[in-house]
Protein backbone atom coordinates (compact mmCIF):
# COMPACT_ATOMS: atom_id res chain seq x y z
CA UNK A 1 0.00 0.00 0.00
CA UNK A 2 2.83 2.33 0.88
CA UNK A 3 4.47 1.60 -2.50
CA UNK A 4 1.23 2.41 -4.32
CA UNK A 5 1.02 5.67 -2.42
CA UNK A 6 4.55 6.57 -3.55
CA UNK A 7 3.70 5.85 -7.21
CA UNK A 8 0.57 8.01 -7.09
CA UNK A 9 2.48 10.82 -5.40
CA UNK A 10 5.20 10.65 -8.06
CA UNK A 11 2.62 10.84 -10.86
CA UNK A 12 0.95 13.84 -9.25
CA UNK A 13 4.29 15.62 -9.02
CA UNK A 14 5.52 14.78 -12.53
CA UNK A 15 2.23 15.20 -14.45
CA UNK A 16 1.91 18.99 -14.00
CA UNK A 17 5.53 19.38 -15.11
CA UNK A 18 4.88 17.21 -18.19
CA UNK A 19 1.70 19.11 -19.06
CA UNK A 20 3.50 22.40 -18.55
CA UNK A 21 6.33 21.34 -20.87
CA UNK A 22 3.85 20.20 -23.52
CA UNK A 23 2.03 23.52 -23.24
CA UNK A 24 5.25 25.51 -23.60
CA UNK A 25 6.21 23.33 -26.57
CA UNK A 26 2.84 23.91 -28.26
CA UNK A 27 2.99 27.66 -27.66
CA UNK A 28 6.54 27.80 -29.01
CA UNK A 29 5.47 25.82 -32.09
CA UNK A 30 2.51 28.12 -32.71
CA UNK A 31 4.72 31.15 -32.26
CA UNK A 32 7.21 29.75 -34.77
CA UNK A 33 4.41 29.07 -37.25
CA UNK A 34 3.14 32.64 -36.86
CA UNK A 35 6.64 33.99 -37.47
CA UNK A 36 6.98 31.90 -40.62
CA UNK A 37 3.63 33.07 -41.96
CA UNK A 38 4.57 36.67 -41.18
CA UNK A 39 7.88 36.23 -43.04
CA UNK A 40 6.05 34.69 -46.02
CA UNK A 41 3.53 37.52 -46.02
CA UNK A 42 6.25 40.16 -45.91
CA UNK A 43 8.19 38.51 -48.75
CA UNK A 44 5.13 38.20 -51.02
CA UNK A 45 4.20 41.83 -50.37
CA UNK A 46 7.76 42.83 -51.27
CA UNK A 47 7.61 40.92 -54.56
CA UNK A 48 4.19 42.25 -55.52
CA UNK A 49 5.21 45.82 -54.70
CA UNK A 50 8.58 45.68 -56.45
CA UNK A 51 7.26 43.82 -59.51
CA UNK A 52 3.66 44.91 -60.18
CA UNK A 53 3.40 42.57 -63.17
CA UNK A 54 4.73 39.52 -61.37
CA UNK A 55 2.85 36.25 -61.82
CA UNK A 56 2.34 33.28 -59.53
CA UNK A 57 4.86 31.45 -61.69
CA UNK A 58 7.51 34.07 -60.85
CA UNK A 59 6.69 33.96 -57.13
CA UNK A 60 7.00 30.18 -57.22
CA UNK A 61 10.41 30.49 -58.89
CA UNK A 62 11.71 32.79 -56.16
CA UNK A 63 10.46 30.49 -53.41
CA UNK A 64 11.90 27.31 -54.88
CA UNK A 65 15.23 29.08 -55.38
CA UNK A 66 15.12 29.92 -51.67
CA UNK A 67 14.43 26.27 -50.85
CA UNK A 68 16.66 24.48 -53.36
CA UNK A 69 19.23 27.08 -54.37
CA UNK A 70 20.46 26.73 -57.97
CA UNK A 71 18.28 24.06 -59.52
CA UNK A 72 20.98 21.99 -61.18
CA UNK A 73 24.43 20.78 -60.30
CA UNK A 74 27.26 22.45 -62.28
CA UNK A 75 30.18 20.24 -63.25
CA UNK A 76 32.93 22.87 -62.90
CA UNK A 77 33.80 26.50 -62.21
CA UNK A 78 34.85 26.78 -65.85
CA UNK A 79 31.35 25.79 -66.98
CA UNK A 80 29.80 28.33 -64.63
CA UNK A 81 32.17 31.02 -65.89
CA UNK A 82 31.49 30.20 -69.56
CA UNK A 83 27.72 30.61 -69.27
CA UNK A 84 27.97 33.78 -67.18
CA UNK A 85 30.39 35.34 -69.67
CA UNK A 86 28.14 34.42 -72.59
CA UNK A 87 25.09 35.89 -70.86
CA UNK A 88 26.99 39.09 -70.07
CA UNK A 89 27.68 39.53 -73.77
CA UNK A 90 24.01 39.11 -74.67
CA UNK A 91 22.16 40.54 -71.68
CA UNK A 92 20.38 43.85 -71.42
CA UNK A 93 21.49 44.96 -67.96
CA UNK A 94 19.10 47.59 -66.66
CA UNK A 95 19.26 49.58 -63.45
CA UNK A 96 17.99 46.63 -61.42
CA UNK A 97 19.30 46.22 -57.89
CA UNK A 98 22.55 44.33 -57.53
CA UNK A 99 20.86 41.72 -55.35
CA UNK A 100 17.67 40.59 -53.69
CA UNK A 101 16.81 37.73 -51.34
CA UNK A 102 15.07 34.67 -52.70
CA UNK A 103 11.73 33.59 -51.29
CA UNK A 104 10.89 34.32 -47.68
CA UNK A 105 13.79 32.82 -45.73
CA UNK A 106 16.58 34.42 -47.73
CA UNK A 107 18.67 31.24 -47.68
CA UNK A 108 19.91 32.28 -51.12
CA UNK A 109 20.29 35.57 -52.96
CA UNK A 110 19.82 36.53 -56.57
CA UNK A 111 22.97 38.42 -57.52
CA UNK A 112 22.66 40.47 -60.69
CA UNK A 113 25.28 40.06 -63.39
CA UNK A 114 25.70 43.83 -63.16
CA UNK A 115 28.12 43.25 -60.25
CA UNK A 116 30.57 42.03 -62.90
CA UNK A 117 29.60 44.63 -65.51
CA UNK A 118 30.07 47.38 -62.88
CA UNK A 119 33.48 45.95 -61.88
CA UNK A 120 32.33 45.26 -58.31
CA UNK A 121 33.27 41.61 -58.63
CA UNK A 122 35.53 39.86 -61.12
CA UNK A 123 34.00 37.32 -63.45
CA UNK A 124 36.14 34.59 -61.90
CA UNK A 125 35.08 35.44 -58.33
CA UNK A 126 31.42 35.67 -59.33
CA UNK A 127 31.54 32.32 -61.12
CA UNK A 128 33.29 30.78 -58.12
CA UNK A 129 30.64 32.08 -55.67
CA UNK A 130 27.89 30.69 -57.89
CA UNK A 131 29.64 27.34 -58.37
CA UNK A 132 30.12 26.86 -54.62
CA UNK A 133 26.41 27.60 -54.12
CA UNK A 134 25.24 24.84 -56.46
CA UNK A 135 24.19 21.42 -55.13
CA UNK A 136 26.48 18.43 -55.50
CA UNK A 137 23.64 16.62 -57.27
CA UNK A 138 20.47 17.92 -58.87
CA UNK A 139 17.73 18.24 -56.25
CA UNK A 140 14.46 16.32 -56.33
CA UNK A 141 10.97 17.23 -55.19
CA UNK A 142 10.02 16.13 -51.69
CA UNK A 143 6.85 16.30 -49.59
CA UNK A 144 8.27 19.08 -47.43
CA UNK A 145 8.67 21.34 -50.44
CA UNK A 146 5.14 20.62 -51.66
CA UNK A 147 3.79 21.39 -48.18
CA UNK A 148 5.77 24.62 -48.02
CA UNK A 149 4.55 25.72 -51.43
CA UNK A 150 0.94 25.12 -50.40
CA UNK A 151 1.52 27.40 -47.40
CA UNK A 152 3.03 30.07 -49.63
CA UNK A 153 0.14 29.72 -52.07
CA UNK A 154 -2.37 30.49 -49.31
CA UNK A 155 -0.35 33.54 -48.28
CA UNK A 156 -0.34 34.74 -51.90
CA UNK A 157 -4.14 34.45 -51.93
CA UNK A 158 -4.33 36.49 -48.72
CA UNK A 159 -2.02 39.20 -50.05
CA UNK A 160 -3.99 39.45 -53.30
CA UNK A 161 -7.22 39.90 -51.31
CA UNK A 162 -5.66 42.52 -49.06
CA UNK A 163 -4.25 44.47 -51.98
CA UNK A 164 -7.21 43.98 -54.29
CA UNK A 165 -7.78 47.72 -54.61
CA UNK A 166 -4.17 48.27 -55.69
CA UNK A 167 -3.69 45.31 -58.02
CA UNK A 168 -5.09 45.55 -61.53
CA UNK A 169 -7.50 42.81 -62.54
CA UNK A 170 -5.30 42.52 -65.64
CA UNK A 171 -2.27 41.74 -63.50
CA UNK A 172 -0.90 38.27 -64.30
CA UNK A 173 -1.04 37.50 -60.59
CA UNK A 174 -4.84 37.75 -60.82
CA UNK A 175 -5.68 37.03 -64.46
CA UNK A 176 -3.42 33.95 -64.66
CA UNK A 177 -3.68 32.80 -61.06
CA UNK A 178 -5.97 29.79 -61.62
CA UNK A 179 -4.08 28.55 -64.67
CA UNK A 180 -0.67 29.03 -63.02
CA UNK A 181 -1.65 27.34 -59.76
CA UNK A 182 -3.07 24.34 -61.66
CA UNK A 183 0.02 24.11 -63.87
CA UNK A 184 2.33 24.19 -60.85
CA UNK A 185 0.27 21.55 -59.01
CA UNK A 186 0.36 19.26 -62.04
CA UNK A 187 4.09 19.80 -62.44
CA UNK A 188 4.73 18.83 -58.81
CA UNK A 189 2.59 15.72 -59.19
CA UNK A 190 4.89 14.65 -61.99
CA UNK A 191 7.93 15.08 -59.73
CA UNK A 192 9.16 18.25 -61.43
CA UNK A 193 9.73 21.60 -59.81
CA UNK A 194 11.72 23.93 -62.09
CA UNK A 195 9.96 26.80 -63.86
CA UNK A 196 11.21 29.74 -65.91
CA UNK A 197 10.26 33.34 -65.41
CA UNK A 198 7.08 34.33 -67.21
CA UNK A 199 7.45 36.01 -70.60
CA UNK A 200 6.08 39.29 -69.26
CA UNK A 201 8.47 39.28 -66.30
CA UNK A 202 11.39 38.71 -68.66
CA UNK A 203 10.24 41.49 -70.97
CA UNK A 204 9.69 44.06 -68.23
CA UNK A 205 12.37 43.30 -65.65
CA UNK A 206 15.22 41.68 -67.64
CA UNK A 207 16.33 39.25 -64.93
CA UNK A 208 20.00 38.35 -65.34
CA UNK A 209 21.39 36.88 -62.16
CA UNK A 210 22.89 33.85 -60.47
CA UNK A 211 21.86 32.27 -57.18
CA UNK A 212 24.40 32.56 -54.38
CA UNK A 213 24.17 30.93 -50.96
CA UNK A 214 23.50 33.32 -48.08
CA UNK A 215 26.74 32.80 -46.18
CA UNK A 216 28.86 33.25 -49.32
CA UNK A 217 26.93 36.34 -50.37
CA UNK A 218 27.09 38.03 -46.97
CA UNK A 219 30.78 37.32 -46.45
CA UNK A 220 32.23 37.76 -49.93
CA UNK A 221 29.89 39.92 -52.02
CA UNK A 222 27.77 42.18 -49.83
CA UNK A 223 30.75 44.02 -48.27
CA UNK A 224 31.89 45.02 -51.79
CA UNK A 225 28.57 46.52 -52.86
CA UNK A 226 28.21 50.32 -52.92
CA UNK A 227 26.05 51.82 -50.17
CA UNK A 228 23.34 54.35 -50.99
Amino acid sequence: MRNLYKVILAVLVVLPIFVSCRSVSNVTSLHADDMELHAMHHAIERMVTKYPDISLQDIYKSCFQDYFGPAHAIDSRETARFYIERELQQALLTDMAHYEPCGWRGNYYRVNLSVVADSILSLDDFADAFYRSTPAVTSVVDEQWISEWNSVLQVVRDVVKEKASHISRKSPLISHFAADSTAIANMLLQGNYVVHHSDLYNALYHPHYRIVRKDIFEKEIFPLLPRD
